[in-house]
């Protein structure tokens, strides 16, 4: 709960992730991050009353980060979410990176 509520960006950042690299999602997280912020720039009070209404500390995002590649890059053959005909759903993790993305820097 804490990545989802401190890190609204969290299922973008693993997209960004140069193939699971720590460096890769903090870099998307940064640029996500800043365009979320100009989208709607409430959301750090958002946060924090969502996370005190469900009575989560407020992490770090380079630790949110830190636990989203973990939880993302752990998934063990066999242990896949499948649909109902039996195939497995794609990785969180793709290669992009967010140099990719022409425009998209700091």
């Amino acid at each position: 709960m804490e990545i989802i509520t401190g890190l609204a960006v969290w299922q973008d950042c693993p997209k960004f992730s140069g193939d699971g690299s720590l460096e890769a999602m903090e870099a998307a997280a940064v640029l996500l991050e800043r365009d979320l912020m100009r989208d709607e720039p409430e959301i750090a009070e958002h946060r924090a009353r969502l996370a005190a209404a469900l009575s989560l500390r407020q992490v770090p995002v380079l630790e949110l980060i830190a636990r989203l590649r973990d939880a993302v890059t752990s998934t063990q053959t066999g242990h896949m979410v499948v649909t109902e005909s039996g195939d497995e759903y794609a990785s969180l993790v793709d290669t992009f990176l967010s140099a990719d993305i022409p425009g998209w820097l700091l």
